[in-house]
């Protein structure tokens, strides 16, 4: 038997343009959750969503439509809510304070939404450390999850029939290989399941086996136009056939299959093999040959420092979505006109009066780091 989880990731940055929203909303979520919820009792999609989507979902008449029909894929079971970071940073790069602060803001908002308080964490990118880990584990979360690359690259294989655990936490890793089939390839659903029959059952041999794909909910539908119709309908109703290949969830992998320790290695679903050879384990959002990144992360690091002072609730609501991941992400893509939409929070967080009156010469110094930025987007 094949247990699988499909999981999806669901993440808009907390200034997405309401136009562009409005289009994946009608595209990729309302389309996608409706074939959740027409699909047979075997079918289960595993989705993190963050506090910065929810928020501007719920602006829009369409927004509110989706987060109603997701809301009824949870109660019937169809859907298995995951926790995330409220508003996305790269949790490896923040201070345990910030890590638990953002995963706990999310989770307040899932149980005001949903009424659900999820078990695990998906880490935004699936960037991962042990100091994560570590903050994860004693906030009490069940599991966590990861990508394999770094594990593959460091013990030569990945488990199928055993979960890794480190600090009393288990830690899954998702397939980049089958995740990636889907997310970067045109391949139908109904091949797709083949292939994976055939593969993982020559893999597992006569033992029951898990493998985790994940990707973005918005590959179905807006990245990918028609991939709900060529891949996700043809996918479901093979799998609801197919006598070799169960949809779990995450919890059911943890009753079913024992732990054992082991130590994780850091990175994400975006660190390949060389990017961890050379211990560059967030290379799309702190890469020590990148300018922008690094200049980022030293005026990021004055404003968490500033945090610390901060007592007020909206004013830190300021601080916690200035260090969304998108921002060096897309410098690193080349898309400068966007990667400087972000600076606008520390715009703000500059001309708040808490911070002037704390630190004078600190505001000073955000307006001119920011300038610095601005410049190299140009």
């Amino acid at each position: 038997m094949i247990d699988l989880v499909f999981g999806v990731h669901l993440y808009q940055p907390p200034n997405q343009d309401k136009v562009i929203l409005e289009k994946i909303t009608r595209e990729s979520y309302l389309p996608l959750i409706e074939v959740i919820l027409s699909s047979c009792e075997k079918t289960l999609l595993v989705v993190d969503i963050t506090r910065s989507a929810i928020e501007l979902l719920e602006k829009s008449n369409t927004g509110q439509e989706f987060l109603k029909k997701f809301n009824e894929a949870l109660e019937i079971g169809r859907v298995s809510l995951v926790n995330t970071a409220a508003y996305h940073p790269i949790l490896p790069l923040i201070p345990e304070e910030e890590i638990a602060r953002q995963v706990k803001l999310n989770e307040e908002k899932l149980f005001r939404m949903f009424h659900q308080k999820p078990v695990g964490v998906f880490p935004p990118e699936m960037a991962l450390d042990f100091k994560t880990i570590k903050v994860l584990s004693k906030m009490e979360y069940q599991w966590v999850i990861t990508d394999d690359v770094p594990f593959s690259y460091i013990y030569g294989s990945v488990p199928f029939n055993w979960i890794p655990k480190q600090d009393e936490i288990a830690v899954f890793l998702r397939s980049n290989f089958w995740s990636n089939r889907i997310a970067f390839n045109s391949i139908n659903g109904q091949g797709f399941v083949k292939n994976l029959e055939n593969d993982l059952m020559s893999w597992f041999g006569n033992q029951d086996g898990y493998l985790i794909i994940w990707m973005d909910w918005e590959t179905f539908g807006h990245h990918k136009k028609g991939f709900i119709e060529s891949f996700i309908n043809p996918f479901f109703d093979k799998v609801a056939e197919s006598e070799n290949i169960h949809l779990v969830s995450p919890e059911y992998l943890l009753k079913k299959y024992p732990k054992k320790e082991i130590d994780i290695p850091p990175g994400s679903w975006s660190t390949s093999a060389s990017n961890f050879r050379d211990k560059n384990y967030w290379p799309l959002w702190n890469n020590p040959d990148n300018q922008f990144h690094q200049l980022w992360w030293e005026l990021a690091n004055i404003i968490l420092e500033i945090k610390r002072s901060i007592k007020n609730e909206k004013t830190l609501m300021v601080f916690d979505k200035a260090l969304y991941s998108c921002q060096t992400w897309q410098y690193s893509m080349g898309n400068k006109s966007l990667a400087i939409r972000g600076l606008k929070y520390f715009r703000e967080i500059a001309s708040l009066k808490e911070v002037i009156s704390l630190n004078g010469k600190a505001s000073q110094i955000i307006n001119d780091i920011t300038d610095e930025l601005e410049k190299l987007c140009q």
